[in-house]
This record gives C-alpha cells, sequence and structure tokens, in this order.
C-alpha cells in the first residue's frame, strides 16, 4: 500500500532482490485500526458505525420484553458504547 495526499496517485513499484512486490488492497487493518492510502479514517469509522448498530439491534431484539427502561440503558452502555469508544 502507497500513502499519499495529492489528489494524482504515484504508484511506485517496490522490488526486494528484483522480485516486485505485489499491490494489497486499499484498506489494511491494522491494530484494531482500518487505514487507507489516502489516510482518511471513513472505512475506520464506517466499520465501527455497522458493528455498534448490529450489536444495538441485538441487544434491541432481546430487551422487548424488559419493563426497566435503567436494564437497557446499562446493556446499552456496556456493550454498544464500549465499541463506539473504542
Amino acid at each position: 500500500m502507497t500513502f499519499f495526499r495529492l489528489l494524482s496517485k504515484n504508484c511506485f513499484n517496490y522490488n526486494i532482490n528484483g522480485v516486485p512486490l505485489p499491490r494489497i488492497a486499499d484498506v489494511i487493518k491494522y491494530l484494531g485500526i482500518h487505514f487507507e492510502s489516502k489516510l482518511t479514517l471513513n472505512t475506520h469509522f464506517h466499520c465501527i458505525k455497522v458493528k455498534a448498530f448490529k450489536l444495538f439491534e441485538f441487544i434491541y431484539r432481546s430487551c422487548v420484553g424488559f419493563n426497566d427502561k435503567n436494564t437497557f440503558i446499562s446493556i446499552y452502555c456496556s456493550l454498544v458504547h464500549s465499541i463506539i469508544l473504542e
């Protein structure tokens, strides 16, 4: 992956002992963060949003019969809110 700041990419071919290195995807996940070649975090934020929303839907479906609102809030804060703050 080549990182760049300009609108036009300068794609260089990298070699090790004369063997060209293959290009990898435009997005790499490293230490839990999704890096793009343009160094924006849009993909990372999208992945966190999707993960949190899926967990929220699961909690919402599971807690339909709960009468206590505080129970739902505590489950939300312990699971979904912790994903958002990663």
